[in-house]
């Protein structure tokens, strides 16, 4: 049985683990893509019951937040999109880590900012399925809303995970991706921030996070399965306390 992986190569993109009940240690390489090239980086652990996910996870996902931040100082705040700017990563564990500035139990979370160009949109998303049975796969997608103090804009991030959730009688699982995208181009942003501006007020933003299947004929609300979300934005505040 399969105990250990050897420090995997950091031109690794793609890595699936499924149902590796043995499995204990995973070391990444120390050296984490700069993601130049045309391709993203999706890692997935389902049902790896023993992985030691503090010292194998915890670790990597502190320099996955300096790779998001070099995603962002790449876009250098005008939208430009790199399509190799997408990050997904998957791991067994119950609940959203602590160092998420915005998080919640539930399936949405609201939170003030500054302004639209300081919080610049991108983050990293994360939401916790609990372990249950189902013959069918479900997508998890995000919607952001944004209340500037007369109107409310809404976009939809699509979908950020297309997976097989994991089985009854196994653990929770969490899912995170890095939002790569901007909600607004630059000349709606200009216009938002000086009607914020005369406004006198903060805008809100909230998140939504829920799933679909394909399975038409299922009675249940899929969206209940969604048992905690958090939101760590990628602004200049967040990045001096790295």
């Amino acid at each position: 049985m399969l105990q250990y992986l050897p420090e995997l190569p950091s031109s690794i993109r793609h890595l699936t683990v499924l149902d590796c009940i043995m499995l204990q240690t995973v070391t990444f390489s120390s050296n984490i893509p700069r993601l130049q090239e045309e391709k993203c980086i999706n890692i997935s652990f389902h049902n790896c019951m023993k992985l030691d996910v503090a010292n194998c996870i915890y670790w990597y996902l502190k320099d996955i937040r300096k790779l998001a931040y070099v995603c962002e100082s790449r876009r250098g705040g005008k939208g430009v999109v790199r399509r190799s700017d997408f990050l997904k990563i998957c791991y067994l564990d119950y609940r959203v880590p602590e160092w998420f500035m915005h998080r919640t139990k539930g399936t949405s979370i609201t939170f003030e900012v500054f302004s639209p160009s300081s919080y610049g949109f991108s983050s990293l998303l994360c939401v916790v399925l609990p372990k249950y049975s189902l013959d069918y796969e479900l997508d998890i997608k995000c919607r952001c809303y944004l209340e500037d103090g007369i109107n409310m804009h809404k976009y939809s991030f699509g979908i950020l995970f297309l997976n097989h959730i994991p089985a009854e009688g196994c653990s929770d699982h969490v899912y995170m991706a890095y939002n790569y995208g901007g909600i607004f181009d630059v000349i709606k942003l200009d216009r938002l921030n000086n009607k914020i501006a005369s406004s006198g007020k903060n805008p809100k933003l909230t998140f939504e996070f829920f799933v679909s299947s394909g399975d038409t004929g299922s009675k249940q609300d899929d969206n209940l399965l969604i048992k905690e979300c958090g939101v760590y934005p990628l602004n200049d505040s967040n990045f001096r306390i790295e």
